[in-house]
């Protein structure tokens, strides 16, 4: 029998096989293209190259993926020989780590910074017990409070101690699980946790939306001492689909059930470890192909895998919660057989179990808090979370400011009302006619946005007169260029004063793109044209909306597509107090961003008590303004708790007022009620006290007349009004957007 391999021989394979991976990664993003550029990238002195290594010629030319593998397979070839026999039946051997000697060394100190004092008008925070606490460590530049160093101690000894696979992190929006997985991953790195558990050159992935992936970085690298391009790797999960993904993936056919099916696979000993899902309800459509990548991730036999999901808005239903219920492993009941681990296959019969008597695919409240109750000890919870300042959230219910506006909201909606009777009379799939329902909804959501430019240009100017500084949050961008027309060429704000976060770009073929295919297909090219509906109407066109403009005004309002760089100086700007308006799209700033009211771009800086609450008496010599946050009525209510939760944050300096405006006496009002249902259900899966919980049932406070006699043609499909933002709405990089199949 060949001897196995010590652990030193063991890690001149390991760290051989990560620089090959890291070296293949690089050139798949176009960082080395040359053998010069490849030798570099290997620590060699670019100036010495041509002396010592190659001639000029030779250094010059193009490096392969072929020629990597090659040049490094001579030195695996080496280094096998060097140890002749000992890597032969050598696969993974995973050595556990000590925990409790790193952890525990009779301490209580969590590392207050220096600029921490006492004051007499904050009240003091709740403490932390020893079994609470987080070792220290000497990369952490930054505080928690007290509720999330329990939270990232709790998901820490889930995954060290208990050997958790999956958990899910459960906390409400501005809670800051940024920094409680920036803790955890601290505290993974410094135990060397990964180590031997797998050959990928980034055991560690952190997978979120791209409109956050800089905000993300800097969080890790600044804060928690995190090296994020050889430690850790931030990504959005379309990066996962694209080049990037092929260091981890492959599209592969595969035989089940004695069929040929093609699914996502993860190359065996290359995949990551640790995998944590920044606002997980990304992969809630298990149809969809994000979806569809983390299931792959929990059919991994090599090696342990772990999952942490985290949102505070991570699911609505039962179906949906595929994704985190799978990772955890949780022991069910498959067939006849009791204490099976929960996976892919077993999945549809464990959903219809929890949700009995109703369908998984269903809003049902109860079935929600009966999936939460099984999966509770996978859940860590944020608790005892107390903000210094909090949001104000209501409800205004608003008129016309004309009767042409008024006109044409009526009319959209009459159009609408038409356009889906005529759609009932065609023989179509469920489908197909739901299709076309969401289409022509979405022309009267464009329509009825628009119509309230002139008022949420007003109520901005105004606030900013007060001495605030405004946000206000839409679902298209074509409301977002009325609100920066009117307020430059109207009341006379400069365009630098205005901060706009609303993305653009594609790397892949978009669900417009998509829906634009459908629309001009046979099947529906006729049908579209009988009920009306263009590709303007859709926004479907190749050019964004703004660009039916004149030129010259396109170029003097500054109204182009950003890229992610772009996208965090007008962030910044904001924040720094550069600008005092920041108008963004839910798609684009609805999640992750943070636009609160901070000093943490300015050179004037509070001090803090030891909980984290700032000194009153510091706030007033910070430069930048209290938030006010004004809102457009969005169809989904994960939208809507997701746009409430970017101006009120742990750290804001100020309450946060913020405004969602309904047109009175309209089919807003019916509209309001539904997103109230899925509002419920949300509740079961946060289990936190929320403003957001009741805000839209304030609409039923008033008397209201709604403008249509039959109520229930808002939908005929409870769902057409989320999906029709999901499909058709502005989104910040279109390469965020799910598949939506028709």
């Amino acid at each position: 029998m060949n001897p196995k391999p010590t652990k030193q021989q063991r890690d001149e394979l390991l760290d051989l096989t990560k620089a090959k991976n890291r070296a293949l990664s690089a050139l798949s993003f176009k960082h080395i293209k040359t053998y010069e550029d490849f030798i570099v990238s290997l620590g060699h002195d670019r100036d010495t190259l041509s002396a010592y290594y190659f001639n000029p010629s030779a250094l010059k030319a193009n490096v392969t993926r072929e020629d990597i593998i090659a040049f490094f397979g001579s030195y695996e070839t080496e280094l096998k020989q060097k140890h002749a026999g000992v890597y032969d039946n050598f696969r993974y051997e995973f050595v556990p780590h000590e925990y409790e000697g790193v952890y525990y060394d009779g301490t209580n100190s969590v590392g207050i910074p220096a600029n921490i004092v006492e004051s007499s008008n904050v009240v003091a925070g709740d403490t932390l017990t020893l079994e609470e606490t987080l070792p220290e460590s000497a990369l952490q530049k930054c505080q928690l409070f007290p509720f999330q160093e329990r939270a990232a101690k709790a998901l820490l000894d889930g995954i060290v101690r208990e050997d958790k696979r999956g958990q899910l992190l459960r906390a409400a929006v501005g809670t800051g699980k940024t920094f409680i997985i920036g803790a955890l991953i601290r505290r993974l790195l410094d135990l060397q946790f990964t180590q031997d558990k797998t050959y990928s050159p980034w055991p560690i992935v952190y997978v979120t939306k791209a409109t956050i992936v800089e905000q993300t970085k800097r969080v890790l690298e600044r804060c928690f001492g995190v090296d994020t391009i050889n430690e850790v790797q931030v990504i959005n999960i379309e990066q996962l689909r694209a080049s990037f993904g092929e260091l981890f993936l492959e599209w592969k056919t595969v035989v089940k059930h004695g069929e040929e099916v093609t699914k996502w696979v993860w190359r065996p000993g290359v995949n990551p470890c640790i995998l944590l899902l920044d606002e997980c309800q990304q992969v809630k459509n298990k149809d969809s192909q994000q979806s569809q990548i983390l299931q792959a991730f929990n059919d991994i036999t090599l090696g342990p895998t772990y999952q942490v999901h985290f949102s505070a808005t991570p699911f609505l239903r039962v179906c949906e919660a595929k994704c985190f219920c799978v990772s955890t492993r949780i022991k069910t009941k498959y067939g006849i057989t009791e204490g099976v681990p929960l996976s892919n296959e077993s999945w549809p019969d464990f959903e219809s179990h929890v949700a009995h008597p109703a369908e998984p695919e269903a809003y049902n409240q109860a079935a929600v808090k009966r999936l939460m109750d099984k999966m509770s000890n996978y859940i860590v919870d944020v608790k005892g979370v107390r903000p210094q300042f909090n949001a104000r959230n209501t409800v205004q219910l608003i008129d016309f400011t004309t009767p042409e506006e008024k006109l044409a909201f009526e009319q959209v909606w009459a159009r609408y009302e038409r356009a889906r009777k005529k759609v009932e009379g065609y023989e179509l799939s469920g489908s197909q006619s739901r299709f076309l329902k969401l289409a022509q909804f979405t022309v009267f959501r464009k329509a009825a946005e628009l119509c309230r430019v002139k008022h949420l240009a007003k109520v901005m100017y105004e606030s900013v007169q007060n001495g605030q500084a405004a946000c206000c949050a839409t679902n298209f961008k074509g409301t977002i260029t009325g609100i920066v027309k009117e307020l430059v060429d109207n009341y006379g704000v400069s365009r630098d004063d205005i901060s706009l976060v609303w993305g653009g770009g594609q790397t892949k073929k978009t669900t417009k793109q998509k829906a634009k295919e459908v629309m001009n297909s046979d099947l529906f090219k006729d049908i579209f044209a009988d009920v009306g509906l263009t590709e303007a109407d859709l926004n479907l066109e190749d050019v964004e909306e703004y660009t039916e403009l004149a030129p010259e005004l396109v170029t003097r309002l500054r109204l182009g597509n950003q890229n992610k760089k772009q996208r965090q100086q007008e962030i910044d700007r904001f924040q720094s107090g550069k600008s005092k308006y920041c108008l963004f799209t839910f798609k684009a700033g609805g999640v992750g961003l943070s636009l609160h009211h901070t000093d943490e771009m300015t050179k004037e800086k509070v001090r803090r008590t030891r909980n984290n609450w700032a000194v009153k008496e510091d706030i007033a010599k910070i430069p930048t303004r209290q938030r006010v946050c004004f809102l457009a009525p969005t169809f989904s209510a994960i939208e809507l708790v997701q746009g409430l939760g970017r101006c009120p944050r742990l750290t804001s300096l100020s309450d946060t007022p913020q405004v969602i405006i309904f047109y009175r006496g309209t089919i807003e009002e019916r509209v309001a009620a539904i997103v109230n249902q899925k509002l419920r259900c949300l509740k079961e899966v946060v289990r936190t006290r929320e403003d957001w919980q009741d805000v839209c049932n304030e609409t039923t406070h008033h008397d209201t007349t709604v403008l249509v006699e039959n109520k229930a043609s808002v939908m005929t499909e409870e769902e057409i009004a989320e999906n029709s933002a999901a499909l058709f709405g502005d989104s910040v990089d279109e390469e965020d957007e799910e598949v939506i199949e028709v």
